[in-house]
């Protein structure tokens, strides 16, 4: 999660910058959503990810060459980096609030409008994905019961012992099941008493197709 001292912001191209900042954190926080091993964590408003997984994602984004063929900084290295320069930016801020004054309220205000609303956008995005892998996971659990189904057809149809039939027509019905699911799934719901007059239907159709 951010935190974003606002003591130090005190004229609008401050204002601006941080803007910019947390523009462009939105994005990685976007990015980092979709892949798997990342979640949003609405209670904390903060990206959860277990260790292992974010050292794989670090190692794949920090492992990539640039387009000209140069290496790019290891995320160890990287993230060394960004520890060197914590100080210094922390000197710099302190530097800024014995020169400047108390920050524009219109303007802090609107900085705290947009961490709220970034929130609630990435909330949003969070929810929309749960939606989809459950849905995902209801579709999953419909195939596989359809396709259990599919492999019992057969032996269903030979068990019913229809007089007048052909194999070659038995064949044709267990393929136009296993090939049209609200077929199948007629089928698999039809009484006993009534699976034959159904099949005996599907063997007319066939053969005025």
């Amino acid at each position: 999660m951010f935190c974003l001292d606002v003591n130090g912001v005190t004229a609008s191209p401050h204002i601006d910058s941080r803007l910019k900042t947390l523009g462009a954190k939105f994005r990685a926080i976007s990015r980092t959503l979709i892949t798997s091993g990342f979640v949003w964590d609405d209670e904390r408003k903060m990206v959860s990810v277990e260790r292992v997984v974010y050292d794989e994602y670090c190692k794949n984004i920090y492992g990539k060459d640039y387009a000209t063929g140069k290496p790019s900084k290891g995320y160890v290295e990287a993230i060394n980096h960004l520890e060197k320069v914590a100080p210094s930016q922390k000197k710099l801020q302190k530097k800024r609030r014995k020169r400047d004054g108390a920050g524009s309220s219109n303007e802090l205000a609107s900085l705290q409008t947009f961490m709220k609303d970034m929130n609630v956008h990435l909330s949003t995005m969070a929810n929309v994905m749960a939606s989809t892998n459950e849905r995902e996971k209801d579709t999953y659990e419909i195939e596989k019961k359809l396709l259990q189904q599919s492999e019992q057809v057969l032996e269903e149809l030979i068990s019913l012992n229809l007089e007048g039939t052909t194999p070659k027509q038995v064949f044709e019905v267990a393929e136009d099941l296993a090939s049209k699911p609200h077929k199948l799934m007629i089928f698999s719901k039809c009484p006993n008493a009534l699976k034959s007059s159904y099949v005996k239907s599907l063997i007319r159709e066939n053969d005025d197709a």
